[in-house]
C-alpha cells in the first residue's frame, strides 16, 4: 500500500492545471507529446492514476512491461488512459538516454475480458504506429464520435494481425509501413480501413523521432 501511495503522490503532484500535464511534464511539452494529447482527447480517453486504477490492471501492466524494462524502457508516467468506455486502457513506455534524451515512446494496450472482470494485454504499439494514429485521428474525429474512433483505431483482443504492418480493429484495419530511405528519412505509408474501404490514408516522411 505504501508503494501505491508513493506512486500516486508522485503522479498527482505533477498534474497541475492541464488535463494531461501529469505525464507530459516528464520531458516537457514536446511536439509528439502534444500530438498524443490531441489523440487521447479525440478517442475520449481519461487519465487515471496508478493508485486509482483496478489492481488487476496494475498487475497485468507490470507483467507486460517486464520484457520492455529489460531493454531500458520505463514508464512514461504512472497514469493509465481509459477509453471505450473504460473497457480499454493505454499505458505509455519510453526509452530515455542520459545524453541523447528520449529515444522512443511506445504504448501498451489493455482490454477487459468478455466477462468484464479481468484485464488482458492485447497489443503493443510502436512510436511510428502512434504517429500514424495521431494523424488519422486528427482527420477522422470530425466525422466519428470518440467511442467509434477508438473502434476504428485500436486493436481488439485475441485477433491475429492480418499481415505484417497491419492490425485489425473493432471496425476494420489499420496499416502502417515504414521504410528507411537512402537519405536516412523514414518514409511512412498508413491507412485506416472499414469494410475494406479506405477511410483515411497518407504517405509522409516521419517526423516522430525528431519530435520527441
Amino acid at each position: 500500500m505504501k508503494r501505491r501511495t508513493f506512486l500516486y503522490n508522485a503522479s498527482v503532484g505533477t498534474l497541475g492545471l492541464s488535463f494531461f500535464s501529469g505525464w507530459t511534464s516528464r520531458i516537457g511539452r514536446s511536439q509528439f507529446s502534444a500530438s498524443l494529447e490531441d489523440f487521447l482527447k479525440a478517442i475520449g480517453a481519461t487519465p487515471q492514476s496508478w493508485l486509482e486504477s483496478d489492481p488487476t490492471l496494475e498487475e497485468v501492466c507490470a507483467d507486460a512491461s517486464k520484457a520492455w524494462k529489460k531493454t531500458g524502457y520505463e514508464a512514461y508516467s504512472n497514469i493509465f488512459f481509459l477509453c471505450a468506455p473504460q473497457q480499454k486502457a493505454i499505458f505509455f513506455l519510453c526509452l530515455p538516454h542520459p545524453e541523447l534524451g528520449m529515444l522512443d515512446i511506445s504504448a501498451l494496450v489493455f482490454q477487459k475480458d468478455a466477462g468484464n472482470e479481468k484485464w488482458q494485454t492485447i497489443a503493443a504499439l510502436s512510436g511510428f504506429q502512434l504517429e500514424a494514429l495521431v494523424r488519422a485521428a486528427a482527420v477522422l474525429k470530425a466525422e466519428h464520435a470518440p467511442d467509434r474512433l477508438t473502434g476504428l483505431l485500436l486493436p481488439p483482443p485475441s485477433v491475429p494481425n492480418p499481415a505484417p504492418g497491419r492490425f485489425f480493429t473493432q471496425f476494420g484495419e489499420v496499416g502502417v509501413q515504414a521504410n528507411l530511405g537512402k537519405n536516412k528519412v523514414m518514409a511512412i505509408k498508413a491507412a485506416v480501413y472499414e469494410n475494406n474501404q479506405v477511410l483515411w490514408s497518407s504517405a509522409y516522411a516521419s517526423e516522430y523521432l525528431q519530435s520527441l
